[in-house]
């Protein structure tokens, strides 16, 4: 049996998985598939509330009827300008072969969201985000409840989002490296 040489046991060595209290499997298949997971309920999120977003808009609804207190145009505007933002990431982020722009771009989405809510909060405190028009009383909801909901899926959009440029920053990892770099 031929011997093998100490570079080819070196990669051999490398390409064995490390072992986690709950199973067997490799840090960088572990970041893969969370990495993928994040993405694929980052696009179905920001397609579900672009969906929601227009059809609110399309029901004519009467909150949306009102002036936004940031910009000072009708609100149905911004909501549909926000819907067609949210509705061409997640149609960007489906046929990207790169998942750092993808993650940089969710960043600066929920970034930009998260402005606006702030601007929202510093006009009147006591007033939810009406961006979602209708649709707290289609699902049984209060404002507030929904509001809540709408919080947490932008802290969720940016924290995780942030998370995963971090992890896969350093080039030896080889998660979010693109094509031409491997």
């Amino acid at each position: 049996m031929p011997r093998q040489s100490s570079r080819a046991n070196k990669s051999m060595e490398k390409a064995k998985p490390r072992k986690h209290g709950f199973a067997t499997m490799s840090d960088r298949s572990l970041r893969t598939r969370g990495l993928r997971f994040f993405l694929a309920s980052s696009v179905l999120r920001l397609a579900f509330t672009g969906l929601v977003k227009l059809a609110s808009v399309l029901s004519g609804s009467p909150e949306l009827q009102t002036r936004d207190p940031l910009f000072s145009t009708p609100l149905w505007l911004p909501v549909t300008g926000a819907a067609l933002a949210e509705l061409g990431l997640a149609a960007f982020c489906v046929l990207s072969k790169q998942p750092r722009r993808c993650l940089w771009l969710i960043c600066w989405m929920a970034c930009a969201f998260a402005i606006y809510r702030y601007g929202i909060w510093a006009a009147d405190p006591t007033r939810p985000c009406p961006c979602l028009g209708k649709v707290p009383e289609l699902l049984g909801a209060s404002q507030f409840q929904m509001d809540l909901l709408a919080k947490l899926l932008l802290g969720y959009l940016f924290g995780d989002g942030v998370v995963f440029l971090i992890i896969g920053r350093n080039p030896r990892k080889g998660l979010l490296q693109s094509s031409n770099q491997q």
